[in-house]
Protein backbone atom coordinates (compact mmCIF):
# COMPACT_ATOMS: atom_id res chain seq x y z
CA UNK A 1 0.00 0.00 0.00
CA UNK A 2 1.46 3.41 -0.91
CA UNK A 3 2.42 5.14 2.32
CA UNK A 4 1.50 8.53 0.90
CA UNK A 5 -2.10 7.55 0.24
CA UNK A 6 -4.76 7.85 2.92
CA UNK A 7 -6.88 4.73 2.56
CA UNK A 8 -10.22 3.78 4.11
CA UNK A 9 -11.28 0.27 5.11
CA UNK A 10 -14.85 -0.95 5.60
CA UNK A 11 -15.06 -3.83 8.08
CA UNK A 12 -18.33 -5.72 8.55
CA UNK A 13 -19.01 -7.51 11.81
CA UNK A 14 -16.45 -5.16 13.36
CA UNK A 15 -17.75 -5.11 16.92
CA UNK A 16 -16.13 -8.33 18.05
CA UNK A 17 -13.86 -11.24 17.13
CA UNK A 18 -12.03 -11.37 13.82
CA UNK A 19 -13.77 -8.24 12.55
CA UNK A 20 -12.59 -6.24 15.54
CA UNK A 21 -9.08 -7.68 15.07
CA UNK A 22 -9.03 -6.52 11.45
CA UNK A 23 -10.20 -3.07 12.50
CA UNK A 24 -7.40 -2.86 15.05
CA UNK A 25 -4.79 -4.15 12.63
CA UNK A 26 -5.75 -1.82 9.79
CA UNK A 27 -6.13 1.12 12.15
CA UNK A 28 -2.62 0.51 13.47
CA UNK A 29 -1.41 0.76 9.86
CA UNK A 30 -2.93 4.20 9.50
CA UNK A 31 -6.07 3.36 7.54
CA UNK A 32 -9.24 5.26 8.28
CA UNK A 33 -12.11 2.93 9.15
CA UNK A 34 -15.79 2.41 8.53
CA UNK A 35 -17.06 0.04 11.21
CA UNK A 36 -20.39 -1.72 10.81
CA UNK A 37 -22.24 -4.27 12.94
CA UNK A 38 -25.46 -4.45 14.92
CA UNK A 39 -23.98 -3.33 18.25
CA UNK A 40 -23.63 0.44 17.87
CA UNK A 41 -22.32 0.91 21.41
CA UNK A 42 -19.42 -1.48 20.89
CA UNK A 43 -18.61 0.10 17.56
CA UNK A 44 -18.41 3.59 19.06
CA UNK A 45 -16.20 2.40 21.91
CA UNK A 46 -13.87 0.67 19.47
CA UNK A 47 -13.86 3.63 17.08
CA UNK A 48 -13.08 6.12 19.86
CA UNK A 49 -10.20 3.95 21.06
CA UNK A 50 -8.67 3.55 17.60
CA UNK A 51 -9.00 7.25 16.80
CA UNK A 52 -7.24 8.11 20.03
CA UNK A 53 -4.47 5.52 19.66
CA UNK A 54 -3.70 5.87 15.94
CA UNK A 55 -4.84 9.37 14.94
CA UNK A 56 -7.21 8.00 12.32
CA UNK A 57 -10.85 8.67 11.49
CA UNK A 58 -13.47 6.05 12.37
CA UNK A 59 -16.99 6.16 11.01
CA UNK A 60 -19.64 4.03 12.72
CA UNK A 61 -22.60 2.69 10.72
CA UNK A 62 -24.82 0.41 12.78
CA UNK A 63 -26.65 -2.06 10.53
CA UNK A 64 -28.12 -5.54 10.53
CA UNK A 65 -27.19 -7.38 7.35
CA UNK A 66 -30.26 -9.57 7.67
CA UNK A 67 -32.05 -6.67 5.99
CA UNK A 68 -31.45 -6.88 2.21
CA UNK A 69 -31.23 -3.09 1.84
CA UNK A 70 -28.43 -2.68 4.40
CA UNK A 71 -25.51 -2.77 1.92
CA UNK A 72 -27.21 -0.21 -0.32
CA UNK A 73 -27.93 2.03 2.67
CA UNK A 74 -24.29 1.86 3.82
CA UNK A 75 -23.01 2.54 0.30
CA UNK A 76 -25.32 5.53 -0.12
CA UNK A 77 -24.41 6.98 3.25
CA UNK A 78 -20.69 6.77 2.54
CA UNK A 79 -21.18 8.32 -0.89
CA UNK A 80 -23.11 11.18 0.67
CA UNK A 81 -20.30 11.67 3.19
CA UNK A 82 -17.65 11.63 0.44
CA UNK A 83 -15.97 8.49 1.79
CA UNK A 84 -14.28 6.17 -0.71
CA UNK A 85 -13.73 2.58 0.42
CA UNK A 86 -10.36 1.16 -0.63
CA UNK A 87 -10.35 -1.96 1.54
CA UNK A 88 -13.38 -4.19 2.12
CA UNK A 89 -13.31 -6.83 4.85
CA UNK A 90 -16.35 -9.10 4.53
CA UNK A 91 -16.32 -10.63 7.97
CA UNK A 92 -19.92 -10.58 9.24
CA UNK A 93 -21.38 -14.01 9.82
CA UNK A 94 -22.67 -16.48 12.36
CA UNK A 95 -23.51 -20.15 12.85
CA UNK A 96 -26.92 -21.75 13.17
CA UNK A 97 -27.53 -23.91 16.23
CA UNK A 98 -29.89 -26.24 14.35
CA UNK A 99 -29.76 -27.90 10.97
CA UNK A 100 -31.78 -27.17 7.87
CA UNK A 101 -34.42 -29.82 8.57
CA UNK A 102 -35.18 -28.69 12.12
CA UNK A 103 -34.94 -24.91 12.03
CA UNK A 104 -37.74 -22.53 11.10
CA UNK A 105 -37.53 -21.37 7.50
CA UNK A 106 -37.43 -17.59 8.30
CA UNK A 107 -34.22 -18.22 10.25
CA UNK A 108 -32.74 -19.98 7.23
CA UNK A 109 -33.70 -17.02 5.03
CA UNK A 110 -32.01 -14.60 7.43
CA UNK A 111 -28.94 -16.81 7.54
CA UNK A 112 -28.65 -17.00 3.78
CA UNK A 113 -29.05 -13.23 3.50
CA UNK A 114 -26.05 -12.67 5.76
CA UNK A 115 -23.89 -15.61 4.73
CA UNK A 116 -24.57 -15.90 0.99
CA UNK A 117 -25.88 -12.54 -0.21
CA UNK A 118 -24.73 -9.54 1.83
CA UNK A 119 -21.00 -9.98 1.23
CA UNK A 120 -21.57 -10.39 -2.51
CA UNK A 121 -23.72 -7.26 -2.46
CA UNK A 122 -20.89 -5.29 -0.82
CA UNK A 123 -18.46 -6.45 -3.50
CA UNK A 124 -20.94 -5.57 -6.24
CA UNK A 125 -21.17 -2.04 -4.81
CA UNK A 126 -17.58 -1.29 -3.80
CA UNK A 127 -15.41 -3.27 -6.25
CA UNK A 128 -16.23 -1.20 -9.37
CA UNK A 129 -15.07 2.10 -7.80
CA UNK A 130 -11.90 0.36 -6.59
CA UNK A 131 -11.23 -0.87 -10.12
CA UNK A 132 -11.83 2.60 -11.55
CA UNK A 133 -9.29 4.07 -9.14
CA UNK A 134 -6.83 1.25 -9.90
CA UNK A 135 -6.33 0.10 -6.32
CA UNK A 136 -8.30 -1.99 -3.86
CA UNK A 137 -8.22 -4.86 -1.39
CA UNK A 138 -11.07 -7.28 -0.69
CA UNK A 139 -10.79 -9.84 2.08
CA UNK A 140 -13.55 -12.42 2.40
CA UNK A 141 -13.40 -14.15 5.77
CA UNK A 142 -14.20 -17.79 5.00
CA UNK A 143 -13.14 -20.76 7.14
CA UNK A 144 -11.10 -23.93 7.28
CA UNK A 145 -14.54 -25.56 7.27
CA UNK A 146 -14.70 -24.76 3.54
CA UNK A 147 -12.41 -27.76 2.99
CA UNK A 148 -14.11 -30.14 5.42
CA UNK A 149 -17.21 -32.33 5.13
CA UNK A 150 -20.44 -30.63 6.12
CA UNK A 151 -22.28 -32.14 9.11
CA UNK A 152 -25.55 -33.64 7.84
CA UNK A 153 -28.13 -30.91 7.53
CA UNK A 154 -25.57 -28.18 7.98
CA UNK A 155 -25.03 -25.13 5.80
CA UNK A 156 -21.93 -23.40 7.15
CA UNK A 157 -19.19 -25.36 5.35
CA UNK A 158 -20.97 -25.21 2.01
CA UNK A 159 -21.44 -21.46 2.24
CA UNK A 160 -17.79 -20.96 3.14
CA UNK A 161 -16.81 -23.15 0.18
CA UNK A 162 -18.86 -20.84 -2.02
CA UNK A 163 -16.99 -17.86 -0.58
CA UNK A 164 -13.61 -19.44 -1.35
CA UNK A 165 -14.41 -20.42 -4.93
CA UNK A 166 -16.12 -17.10 -5.68
CA UNK A 167 -13.13 -15.21 -4.27
CA UNK A 168 -10.84 -17.10 -6.64
CA UNK A 169 -12.89 -16.05 -9.65
CA UNK A 170 -13.19 -12.45 -8.51
CA UNK A 171 -9.45 -12.25 -7.99
CA UNK A 172 -8.81 -13.22 -11.61
CA UNK A 173 -11.42 -10.73 -12.80
CA UNK A 174 -10.14 -7.78 -10.73
CA UNK A 175 -6.40 -8.44 -10.66
CA UNK A 176 -5.66 -6.48 -13.88
CA UNK A 177 -7.38 -3.44 -12.32
CA UNK A 178 -5.16 -3.35 -9.24
CA UNK A 179 -7.71 -4.96 -6.90
CA UNK A 180 -6.59 -7.92 -4.79
CA UNK A 181 -9.15 -10.47 -3.57
CA UNK A 182 -8.28 -13.02 -0.88
CA UNK A 183 -10.34 -15.65 0.92
CA UNK A 184 -9.08 -15.86 4.50
CA UNK A 185 -9.69 -19.27 6.09
CA UNK A 186 -9.14 -19.44 9.84
CA UNK A 187 -9.80 -22.49 11.97
CA UNK A 188 -10.84 -22.41 15.61
CA UNK A 189 -10.31 -18.84 16.79
CA UNK A 190 -10.70 -17.25 20.21
CA UNK A 191 -13.87 -15.17 19.67
CA UNK A 192 -17.49 -15.14 20.84
CA UNK A 193 -18.51 -17.18 17.78
CA UNK A 194 -19.13 -20.54 19.44
CA UNK A 195 -20.79 -19.12 22.54
CA UNK A 196 -23.23 -17.18 20.38
CA UNK A 197 -23.97 -20.36 18.44
CA UNK A 198 -24.96 -22.18 21.62
CA UNK A 199 -21.65 -24.06 21.89
CA UNK A 200 -19.90 -22.36 24.84
CA UNK A 201 -17.97 -25.48 25.87
CA UNK A 202 -16.15 -25.96 22.55
CA UNK A 203 -13.18 -23.90 23.70
CA UNK A 204 -12.81 -26.02 26.85
CA UNK A 205 -13.29 -29.34 25.08
CA UNK A 206 -10.65 -28.82 22.39
CA UNK A 207 -6.89 -28.64 23.06
CA UNK A 208 -5.31 -25.20 23.10
CA UNK A 209 -2.99 -26.04 20.18
CA UNK A 210 -6.02 -26.08 17.88
CA UNK A 211 -6.86 -22.45 18.60
CA UNK A 212 -5.58 -19.21 17.13
CA UNK A 213 -5.86 -15.61 18.30
CA UNK A 214 -7.97 -13.29 16.18
CA UNK A 215 -5.15 -10.75 15.86
CA UNK A 216 -2.97 -13.44 14.27
CA UNK A 217 -5.74 -14.21 11.78
CA UNK A 218 -6.01 -10.53 10.86
CA UNK A 219 -2.27 -10.14 10.44
CA UNK A 220 -1.87 -13.24 8.26
CA UNK A 221 -4.97 -12.41 6.25
CA UNK A 222 -3.86 -8.86 5.48
CA UNK A 223 -0.33 -9.92 4.55
CA UNK A 224 -1.74 -12.54 2.17
CA UNK A 225 -4.04 -10.01 0.52
CA UNK A 226 -1.19 -7.57 0.06
CA UNK A 227 0.71 -10.36 -1.73
CA UNK A 228 -2.44 -11.01 -3.81
CA UNK A 229 -2.85 -14.61 -2.69
CA UNK A 230 -6.16 -16.17 -3.69
CA UNK A 231 -6.63 -18.18 -0.50
CA UNK A 232 -4.83 -18.24 2.83
CA UNK A 233 -5.38 -20.77 5.60
CA UNK A 234 -4.18 -19.05 8.75
CA UNK A 235 -2.11 -20.83 11.37
CA UNK A 236 0.41 -23.64 10.97
CA UNK A 237 -1.87 -26.29 12.47
CA UNK A 238 -4.74 -25.26 10.22
CA UNK A 239 -2.51 -25.49 7.15
CA UNK A 240 -1.53 -29.00 8.21
CA UNK A 241 -5.19 -29.95 8.66
CA UNK A 242 -5.98 -28.48 5.24
CA UNK A 243 -3.24 -30.60 3.67
CA UNK A 244 -4.63 -33.73 5.34
CA UNK A 245 -8.17 -32.97 4.20
CA UNK A 246 -6.88 -32.57 0.65
CA UNK A 247 -5.65 -36.18 0.48
CA UNK A 248 -8.08 -38.03 2.75
CA UNK A 249 -10.90 -39.71 0.76
CA UNK A 250 -14.26 -38.01 1.41
CA UNK A 251 -15.77 -41.27 2.66
CA UNK A 252 -13.07 -41.52 5.32
CA UNK A 253 -13.30 -37.87 6.30
CA UNK A 254 -17.05 -38.21 6.75
CA UNK A 255 -16.53 -40.88 9.41
CA UNK A 256 -15.17 -38.23 11.72
CA UNK A 257 -17.93 -35.76 10.95
CA UNK A 258 -20.67 -35.25 13.56
CA UNK A 259 -23.95 -36.89 12.64
CA UNK A 260 -25.79 -33.57 12.82
CA UNK A 261 -25.31 -29.93 13.74
CA UNK A 262 -26.81 -30.70 17.15
CA UNK A 263 -24.05 -33.23 17.84
CA UNK A 264 -21.48 -30.45 17.65
CA UNK A 265 -23.12 -28.61 20.51
CA UNK A 266 -21.90 -29.41 23.99
CA UNK A 267 -24.34 -31.07 26.37
CA UNK A 268 -23.48 -28.26 28.77
CA UNK A 269 -24.60 -25.60 26.32
CA UNK A 270 -28.09 -25.53 27.82
CA UNK A 271 -30.97 -23.93 26.01
CA UNK A 272 -29.07 -20.97 24.58
CA UNK A 273 -31.42 -19.23 22.19
CA UNK A 274 -29.04 -16.75 20.62
CA UNK A 275 -27.34 -18.22 17.56
CA UNK A 276 -26.05 -15.07 15.94
CA UNK A 277 -22.73 -13.35 16.36
CA UNK A 278 -22.44 -9.61 15.86
CA UNK A 279 -23.14 -8.74 12.25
Amino acid sequence: MPTSARRTALVTGASTGIGEAFARHLGSRGLDLVLTARDEGRLHRLGDELERDHAIRCHVVAADLVHPDSPDAIFERLNNDGIEVDVLVNNAGYALSEDLIDIEWPKVQDYMQVMATAWLHFIHLFAPPMAERGWGRILNIASLAAFAPEPPGGLYSGLKTMMVTTSRGLRVRLRPRGVHVTAVCPGFTYTEFHARAGMPEVEKNLPSWMWQRSDAVAREGWNACERNRAVVVTGRINRLLRAILAVVPPSLAERGTPRSVKDIRSRKAGDAKSDRRAV
